[in-house]
């Protein structure tokens, strides 16, 4: 077996085997792991390999039990501790040590590593010391460097395999011959001509990027020799879009929407659960929670931001109910109540609740992989992601772990995961990770990622100059970081030098995450060998410059749409509701487009990937504690205030979460007390005035003959004796006094008409609570002593203009006008009653505006 080793190519090769040829035996071109997995097939060592997490999480039990130099690092984490360890100690076994004693740190790392689970030095010193004449296959090794180059353990391999019948060869790297400037940047002092040949490509995104690099290779009239380095996702996106062969480059692994099902069902274990991981979990497209169900919660988790809320139990219930099986209906029950059981009321997560959620889904994949196979999933990386996990916490020796801890653990584990590709690799295009992986000419050379970051850097160990003394005493030399950046910098020359005709080098200004890139360090050597740096404009370019590239057709500019003010369409499709709400009106006389939208073609803008804030859940908040308050009936206000904080704190963990969750406590302490403020401030007006409370959101209902219509609402407090009526608004004090003082306040003029029974009656005093602030705001002070008092409209006029403004509205529905004052010339900048008709102002946050043109001037 004739065998080609270097160290990069585990990140693929180029030629390899096939350089001249179409079929190949009994030869290949091989890098560490390669050369390693083959030399343990021969000696009959081959056995999965040990994930780093994993051996990470087994030293964990003696660095902690263990007081060394490192003892108070793994205190306060002991699995980054125990990396960083592991880290050292595989760095020396590779450069030969063998745990021997030392001076300073070293005896401590070899009694703390003695038994670590092998890595990689270990299975090569291992392997060096199995290879025998009989089980020698390589009869031919071809290297690139000389083998002192290499880690001295690496050297002992390569030792065994010469003494047991192995021919070692170095293998030379021949310069391609190329023209232009390609040529000239070889040698100091040169003056680029900008003929192409070299190009640092600078476009503003990697998109833009992808899109030139894909054209340029779709004018190639043969693409058998040239070579992408580093593509991705964003690469081969483009390809596709071109036709051309895709190199298999993967999604970000924590994109794999089945890596997520982990961590989230592990953070369901805390009191209370956060609700937007909850929302997370529930909104993946693949997770143990049925789609039918997972709506429903999602729904109930929009309303109460709250696992097992009361809404969230009714819409589980009725979830599943819809399930005929009764033995599936049993098992998803027992699913679901452990998946959403928040036992864990302390810092403390236990391991025996880490393992039994570990098992659930472990049951659940390999139930989904057997009774749906056709799903095309690629179900190993979630199989191993939660073996591992077992692995780790065992092997830990933890009997808790912290959510810092827990949330490390997942991440060291999901990150060795394999990526899935974005499209399969395919034939036709040769790519590899790394410019270390070339190692003969090629035409054309894409240097995809040639940015700063995938330059990686020198492993500069932490050891003392005393250390490294008694290390080499023991034959042990450690490499020289200065030495190593030089031997980087001589492989990194390799594209420079094989390319023939063209070296494309890609770096867009911002990356995907729009954050500046720079170049590759090699783009540094290449400025200075200019005789002029000034002159390193002539090498970057936005545009691939190639007469082989396509033309650019520029298609015929379509201006966007034009935003309407009114549509025209067939009546008879626009029915007429039989009951309509105070919101609903709001929303018809605002915007009818909107209305007919919403209201009548039941769009929306669909289910949301994030939950309102703490800050956007107070007013919210407080308006459901004081209803659940007031149903209890009237009370002194210093003892309603007292109930009130204690349904905050015995019943908010089930209402909205988020404000009971670690790092809200100053925000959770305000809103309680603003809550506590609320209750004695609406119980205290009660007392004043005598007030009794009637109704707390009773649904009132009432034909309007004049109208043909019924109307509804849900007032938010009806008090008695005198009848009043009161709207609880979250903020928002100026807007609500201009409202009042306007007379555009139609949820307080339809809820006065819905009490007062019939036209003629008078209409009860109303006025809106202000939840944050405990304010009251009214046209009728008499009524309300302290509230703010605003001089405005009487609510019989409001109502008269509701009326008015209605039939004028629902007339030229009537006639297929559909309005949208948003988009008038001259819309409402204030709500007014003009000639006797409401005037609103249009909705300032709406997501609509594609469809009735407002997005579209706003771009322009």
């Amino acid at each position: 077996m004739k065998i080609t080793f270097d160290m990069a190519f585990d990140q693929g090769c180029w030629p390899g085997p096939l350089t001249d040829r179409k079929a190949a035996a009994g030869e290949l071109w091989v890098g560490p792991l390669g050369l390693l997995n083959l030399i343990e097939t021969m000696t009959g060592l081959r056995g999965p390999g040990i994930p780093g997490a994993v051996r990470v999480a087994s030293l964990v039990p003696a660095i902690r039990q263990t007081s060394r130099f490192w003892s108070q690092s793994a205190v306060v984490d002991p699995f980054g501790t125990a990396a960083k360890i592991l880290d050292w100690r595989d760095f020396l076994f590779l450069h030969g040590w063998q745990g021997e004693k030392g001076h300073g740190r070293l005896p401590a790392l070899a009694e703390v590593t003695a038994a670590v689970l092998p890595g990689i030095p270990d299975r090569l010193r291992q392997a060096a010391g199995t290879i025998s004449g009989q089980n020698n296959a390589i009869s031919e090794l071809h290297l690139f460097e000389p083998p002192a180059d290499l880690p001295r353990t690496w050297q002992q391999v390569i030792t065994a395999l010469t003494q047991t019948g192995t021919t070692v060869a170095i293998q030379g790297i021949l310069p391609a011959t190329p023209k232009g400037d390609l040529a000239a940047c070889r040698k100091t002092a040169f003056s680029p001509t900008g003929d192409g040949s070299l190009q640092l490509l600078r476009p503003l995104t990697p998109g833009a990027a992808a899109q030139e690099a894909a054209a340029w290779l779709s004018g190639l009239s043969n693409l058998d020799r040239t070579v992408i380095i580093g593509p991705d996702n964003t690469l081969d996106a483009a390809l596709y879009r071109f036709g051309l062969p895709t190199t298999g480059g993967g999604i970000p692994v924590y994109d794999n929407a089945l890596l997520q099902i982990l961590p989230l069902v592990l953070e369901m274990a805390w009191s209370p659960p956060d609700p937007q991981r909850a929302l997370e979990l529930l909104m993946l497209p693949v997770s143990p929670i049925p789609r039918g169900i997972a709506f429903r919660l999602i729904r109930a988790l929009q309303n109460y931001p709250a696992v097992e809320s009361e809404e969230w139990r009714r819409a589980l219930d009725t979830g599943l109910q819809e399930i005929p099986d009764t033995s599936r209906l049993k098992n998803l029950k027992n699913r679901l109540e452990a998946i959403f059981n928040p036992c864990i009321r302390d810092k403390q997560y236990p391991v025996t609740e880490v393992h039994t959620r570990i098992d659930l889904l472990r049951n659940w994949a390999r139930g989904r992989m057997q009774h749906d196979p056709a799903e095309g999933l690629d179900w190993q990386p979630l199989i191993a992601q939660l073996e591992n996990a077992g692995r780790m916490v065992s092997l830990s020796g933890l009997g808790h772990f912290t959510a810092p801890q827990i949330r490390r653990m997942i991440h060291d584990i999901t990150v060795e995961s394999h990526v899935l590709p974005l499209y399969p690799d395919q034939a036709g295009l040769a790519h590899v990770d790394a410019p270390e992986c070339l190692v003969d000419r090629a035409e054309n050379i894409l240097w995809w990622s040639f940015n700063r970051d995938s330059a990686g850097s020198v492993f500069t160990d932490p050891f003392s100059d005393d250390e490294r003394r008694s290390l080499r005493d023991i034959g042990v030399v450690l490499p020289d970081p200065g030495r190593q950046a030089i031997r980087n910098a001589v492989r990194w020359q390799r594209p420079l030098l094989l390319a023939e005709k063209q070296l494309i080098l890609v770096c867009p200004k911002n990356s995907l995450a729009n954050e500046e890139q720079f170049p590759h360090p090699l783009w540094d050597e290449l400025v200075g060998r200019l005789k002029n740096s000034a002159n390193a404009a002539a090498l970057e370019t936005r545009d691939i410059l190639s007469p082989k590239k396509p033309a650019l057709k520029k298609r015929k500019r379509i201006p966007l749409p034009g935003p309407e003010s009114e549509l025209h369409i067939d009546p008879t499709l626009i029915i007429r509701p039989e009951s309509e709400s105070p919101d609903s009106l709001s929303d018809l006389f605002s915007c009818p487009f909107r209305w007919l939208v919403t209201r009548l073609g039941r769009i929306s803008s669909g289910l949301s990937a994030a939950l309102s804030s703490p800050e956007e859940l107070e007013g919210w908040f407080i308006h459901e504690i004081l209803r659940r308050l007031l149903e209890q009936g009237k009370q002194a206000p210093t003892a309603a205030a007292k109930k009130a904080g204690s349904i905050f704190d015995q019943q908010g963990p089930f209402l909205a979460a988020k404000f009971f969750l670690p790092g809200h406590d100053d925000l959770r302490a305000r809103v309680k007390s603003n809550t506590e403020t609320a209750a004695a401030q609406i119980f205290r007006l009660m007392d004043r005035v005598g007030f009794s409370i009637d109704a707390v959101e009773q649904k009132y209902e009432q034909k309007a003959p004049s109208l043909k219509i019924t109307l509804n609402g849900r007032p938010d407090l009806v008090l008695g004796t005198p009848q009043a009526v009161i709207d609880f608004k979250r903020g928002g004090v100026k807007y609500r006094q201009t409202e009042l003082a306007n007379g555009t306040s139609i949820q307080l003029a339809v809820y006065g008409h819905l009490l007062r029974g019939k036209e003629s009656a008078p209409f009860p005093p109303a006025a809106y609570f202000m939840l944050k602030t405990g304010q009251l705001i009214t046209t009728e002070p008499r009524a309300f002593p302290e509230a703010i008092a605003v001089n405005g409209i009487e609510l019989k006029e409001t109502w008269q203009a509701v009326k008015t403004t209605y039939k004028a509205v629902r007339e030229e529905l009537d006639r297929g006008e559909v309005g949208i004052p948003g988009n008038q010339e001259e819309p409402p900048k204030e709500s007014q009653i003009i000639d006797g008709r409401l005037s609103l102002k249009p909705c300032a946050f709406c997501n609509l505006g594609a469809l009735c043109g407002q997005a579209f001037m706003e771009a322009e």
